[in-house]
C-alpha cells in the first residue's frame, strides 16, 4: 500500500507510539483505522493479530480485516511475512445514468440488450439458463418483484441495509417505504435492495419469462443476491468476503458491477479464490468519470482471474462512458438498458454496471449446459462478435449466445 492511498483512507493524523513492556503504548492521539492485511506465512498472521484491537474479519484465503493504530498499520507493511496492508477501501457503482422515468408493468418485451446479444435465438432454442446460478454481488435484490421472485434462491447480506426499503406500490403506483422499525420488515430478508442497483442488474441477467415486463438473458437461472453495498457505499473487505461466499457455494456466476481505480489484495485474492472453486467473475470495466484516471479499467474488471466488460450502444458502437484497455475481454450493450427497480417497476439505465450482466447471463446458459468456469469463458471469447472496434475497446467483441450455441440465423 503506497502513503496516498493509505492516508486517503485513514486521514494524516499525527499519532505517537511507543515500544515499552508488553507491547505498543499508545497516546490519547492515535488513530485506528481498519485495513486489509494479506500475510504469506502464519507468522505473519500472528504479528498482524497481536497488534490489532480488533478482528473484523478473517478470510479462507490468507488475509484478515483489523482495526489497528495507524502507526502500526505503517510498521505491519514493512514485516517481512506480510504480503500487503491496505486500507479498507470503498468501491462504486458503475450505473452512469437513468435514461427514463420508472415505469410500471406492461405486457411482456424483450429488452434491445437481449436482442442485441441473440438471446432470443436462444431462448426459442429451449436454452434458458435452468440448473445455473448467477450470483450478484451488488445492493441486493428487490425480493418482491413479479419478474424476479420466481428465480430467486439463497442470499446473503455481508453490509447492512439502510433503515428504508420499497418494497412494493399501491393501487395508484405510490410507493410504499417499510421503515426498518416497522412490523412488516420482518418479513423483507436482510439482503433486500435499498438503493436499486442490485435489482436493475438480477433483472438484465435473469428476470423471469412471465408474459410481463422484461425478460432476462438467463431467464430460468437463478438468483443468488449478495448484499456487498447499499445506500451508505461498498466497502472491499465486504466485497472480498462475498466473493469468498459464492465460491463457497459453488454458484456457477458471479456479476460485479462495482469498482475503483487502484487494485485491492483482499479482492484480488477473493477473486483467484472463487475462480480455482468454479465460478466464473463477471465484472464492468468502468464508467469515464470527471477528476479520476480515465484511462485504465477498474478493478476488480482489471484481474486475471476477471471478465472485464465494456459497454456499447444499442448499434455496436463503443458507449461514451465506457472504460477501455488491454483487461478488456468483451464487450456487452450498456446503453438505455430496460430492466427491474425495486417497488415491482421497471426504468432504463446506462453505464458499464448494465453491460456485464449481459456477459453474466450468457455465460449461466452455457454453465447450464455443464461447462466449467474455464470453458464457458473460453467459448464466450471465441464467438464473441467483432464489431469492428478496437481490442482495447470490444475485446473479442460483443457477447453473442446465438453464435455461443451455434444458432446463428
Amino acid at each position: 500500500m503506497n502513503r496516498r492511498q493509505f492516508l486517503r483512507a485513514a486521514g494524516a493524523v499525527g499519532g505517537i507510539a511507543t515500544l515499552g513492556v508488553g507491547g505498543w503504548t499508545f497516546l490519547d492521539r492515535e488513530e485506528f483505522v481498519e485495513v486489509n492485511v494479506g500475510y504469506a506465512e502464519e507468522s505473519g498472521l500472528d504479528a498482524a493479530l497481536s497488534e490489532a484491537s480488533e478482528v473484523v474479519r478473517e478470510f479462507d484465503f490468507d488475509a484478515v480485516t483489523l482495526r489497528l493504530p495507524e502507526s502500526v498499520a505503517g510498521w505491519l507493511a514493512g514485516q517481512p511475512d506480510i504480503r500487503y496492508v491496505e486500507a479498507n477501501s470503498q468501491l462504486r457503482l458503475h450505473d452512469h445514468d437513468e435514461t427514463s422515468e420508472e415505469r410500471p408493468s406492461r405486457p411482456e418485451s424483450v429488452p434491445n440488450g437481449v436482442e442485441r446479444i441473440e438471446g432470443t435465438a436462444a431462448h426459442e432454442s429451449g436454452i434458458t439458463g435452468k440448473g445455473a446460478s448467477v450470483a450478484v454481488l451488488d445492493t441486493g435484490i428487490g425480493s418482491t418483484h413479479t419478474d424476479l421472485r420466481p428465480n430467486l434462491g439463497d442470499g446473503k447480506a455481508f453490509a447492512e441495509r439502510s433503515e428504508e426499503v420499497i418494497v412494493d406500490e399501491d393501487e395508484d403506483g405510490t410507493k410504499i417505504i417499510i421503515d426498518d422499525d416497522a412490523e412488516e420488515n420482518s418479513d423483507l430478508p436482510p439482503w433486500q435492495d435499498d438503493h436499486g442497483h442490485g435489482t436493475h442488474v438480477a433483472g438484465i441477467a435473469g428476470a423471469v419469462d412471465n408474459g410481463q415486463g422484461v425478460v432476462g438473458v438467463a431467464p430460468e437461472a437463478t438468483l443468488h443476491a449478495v448484499k456487498i453495498g447499499s445506500e451508505s457505499g461498498i466497502e472491499a473487505s465486504d466485497v472480498a468476503a462475498g466473493i469468498q461466499f459464492v465460491g463457497d457455494q459453488g454458484w456457477d456466476v458471479a456479476n460485479l458491477s462495482i469498482g475503483e481505480e487502484e487494485p485491492s489484495g483482499v479482492i484480488g485474492d477473493a477473486c483467484t479464490y472463487a475462480y480455482e472453486k468454479g465460478v466464473l467473475l463477471v465484472a464492468s470495466a468502468g464508467n469515464v468519470d470527471e477528476g479520476e484516471d480515465n484511462s485504465i479499467v477498474r478493478y476488480p474488471a482489471a484481474y486475471d482471474d476477471v471478465i472485464a466488460v465494456s459497454a456499447t450502444t444499442g448499434t455496436g458502437e463503443l458507449a461514451e462512458f465506457s472504460l477501455t484497455g488491454p483487461e478488456i475481454e468483451l464487450a456487452a450493450p450498456g446503453e438505455d438498458i430496460y430492466s427491474t427497480v425495486p417497488g415491482g417497476d421497471y426504468r432504463a439505465n446506462s453505464g458499464t454496471s448494465m453491460a456485464s450482466p449481459h456477459v453474466a447471463g450468457a455465460a449461466a446458459l452455457l454453465m447450464a449446459d455443464r461447462r466449467s468456469n474455464v470453458e464457458a469463458r473460453k467459448r464466450l471469447r471465441e464467438t464473441a462478435e467483432d464489431v469492428g472496434l478496437d481490442a482495447t475497446e470490444q475485446g473479442n467483441g460483443v457477447v453473442n449466445v446465438a453464435r455461443a450455441f451455434g444458432l446463428e440465423r
